[in-house]
């Protein structure tokens, strides 16, 4: 009962909204850079209740480069979410190699 008390307390930090990353999963996973031999680049925004100030507002772009020779990806992805008086935002850059196990199977790792 007191481990429980005590954790009731705790101050939590708000990460950033994932669920509307759906489509666009390097924000989440570096890794998933690498299923696509193609490069890309991405926009995506939300605003949540517009016209009401201090309203949700997050954005996020998303680079990708693949290279080929070596099954390596590398690229950035800037993230802003702004929630009344709180703005957090993140400039992250990764290179993701895979590594061939079987013929079959990689190990893909950031």
């Amino acid at each position: 009962m007191l481990c429980m008390a005590g954790t009731g307390f705790a101050q939590q930090q708000r990460l950033y909204n994932y669920n509307q990353y759906a489509d666009n999963l390097t924000a989440v996973n570096a890794a998933y850079s690498l299923l696509d031999k193609a490069s890309s680049v991405s926009v995506l925004g939300s605003r949540q209740l517009v016209g009401i100030e201090g309203a949700p507002r997050s954005f996020m772009l998303n680079a990708n480069f693949p290279l080929v020779s070596s099954d390596a990806a590398m690229g950035f992805y800037v993230m802003n979410e702004k929630i009344a008086v709180e703005n957090q935002t993140s400039f992250n850059t990764f290179f993701a190699k895979a590594i061939q196990l079987t013929p079959r199977d990689f190990l893909s790792m950031v």
